[in-house]
């Protein structure tokens, strides 16, 4: 792909340009990123007693519509595709008790989004962290199968079936991960407000909607195509609604650790959003020393000349909205080689800063976060 248009610093409210690409790839934006928690519904609300409704019914979003039999092959469906969006997430026994909302025995279950749906199953299936284990989640198995899609188009083969660990490849964090990780610890602390908060997540937003819709006018086959949208759009709903579930446990009082079922769910959304992990790259060779700094990504164009000292390219989505986080959520900087010379690639590339659009701008008080990658390790770019 091509990429020929500059990028313009972020702004933290959701920008027309985002809004713009939202609906050029048939991606469903979320309302009201900021809006207070309880003007949105959380809980089912079930039939007056004696009343048989016999249905399950999810009133808007991807999965909207009426269930109303346990084994029926709407109900079937309806298991497939969550299991698909948040099964990752959830502990044993959630499709027996949605199965069990659409018997016909049982009175009116209804959600007022397919978003509430999601969120009564984290709230009763949700996997919990050990307290004194680790803190980083897993990712889901969507993240793989999304970054495979960007890795296909990217390499020009289709990668559905690739194995990555067989290949020493890895999804490279363009936020690292323990950047996500600080920036939830800064908000438990109270270092951060709800505003700061809904800044860096919108950027991971913000960088996951921009990466689809690079991605989708590329893809030719329309279940895969249909697949993705879904996919991209279910990232997309359960980050905001992980972020508004945080905020009304905090502002309910309640005691919040990195091991709080709540905490956990934003740090699994956080981390499993496509625009931040699009692709795969070299893990041991590159992925492992560049450790925890920001990882950057520029694609070379079709007419790109190296001899051109005045041609630049911007960085992809992912590395241009890491880059416009705060320094002091990423202490290590932006990853160079050990003389400071190239930018580290997450495909292995040296990058030289100064062919990167806007890269001074970008830069903004963030360190140049010297690796142990030597110069003649990268691949020219």
């Amino acid at each position: 792909m091509h990429l020929a248009r500059a990028r313009k610093p972020p702004r933290a409210a959701a920008s027309d340009r985002v809004a713009t690409r939202l609906e050029e790839s048939g991606l469903a934006s979320p309302t009201g990123w900021g809006m207070p928690m309880h003007d949105i519904s959380r809980v089912p609300i079930a039939a007056p007693a004696g009343v048989v409704q016999r249905v399950l019914r999810i009133g808007a979003g991807d999965r909207a519509g009426n269930y109303g039999t346990t084994g029926g092959v709407a109900t079937r469906n309806l298991i497939r595709d969550t299991e698909a969006a948040v099964g990752d997430e959830l502990k044993p026994g959630w499709k027996t008790y949605v199965g069990n909302l659409a018997d016909k025995s049982q009175p009116l279950t209804t959600f007022a989004t397919t978003e509430d749906y999601y969120q009564d199953l984290q709230s009763k299936f949700a996997k919990v962290a050990k307290s004194g284990g680790k803190t980083r989640p897993n990712f889901s198995s969507t993240a793989y199968a999304l970054a495979r899609v960007t890795y296909g188009l990217q390499t020009g083969m289709d990668q559905s079936g690739l194995k990555p660990s067989e290949e020493d490849l890895a999804m490279p964090h363009r936020f690292p991960y323990s950047a996500i990780e600080r920036s939830v610890g800064f908000y438990l602390d109270g270092t951060d407000d709800n505003a700061a908060l809904e800044r860096w997540t919108r950027r991971l937003y913000d960088a996951t909607v921009e990466r689809a819709a690079l991605n989708t006018p590329h893809i030719g086959d329309p279940h895969e195509l249909n697949w993705y949208k879904q996919a991209v759009t279910a990232q997309l709903n359960e980050l905001h609604a992980a972020v508004l579930a945080l905020e009304a446990s905090k502002g309910n009082g309640d005691a919040l650790d990195l091991y709080s079922p709540v905490v956990q769910r934003l740090l699994k959304a956080a981390n499993n959003m496509h625009g931040n992990i699009p692709d795969y790259g070299p893990h041991t060779k590159i992925n492992i020393p560049v450790s925890d700094r920001i990882h950057v990504h520029v694609e070379r164009p079709e007419d790109w000349d190296e001899d051109d000292d005045a041609m630049q390219v911007p960085m992809t989505p992912g590395s241009h909205y890491a880059m416009a986080m705060s320094p002091p959520r990423v202490p290590r900087g932006v990853a160079v080689d050990d003389d400071d010379e190239y930018l580290v690639g997450t495909d292995g590339r040296g990058i030289d800063p100064d062919r990167v659009e806007d890269f001074d701008l970008l830069l903004n008080g963030h360190k140049r976060g010297k690796t142990t990658i030597p110069s003649s390790a990268l691949d020219d770019f």
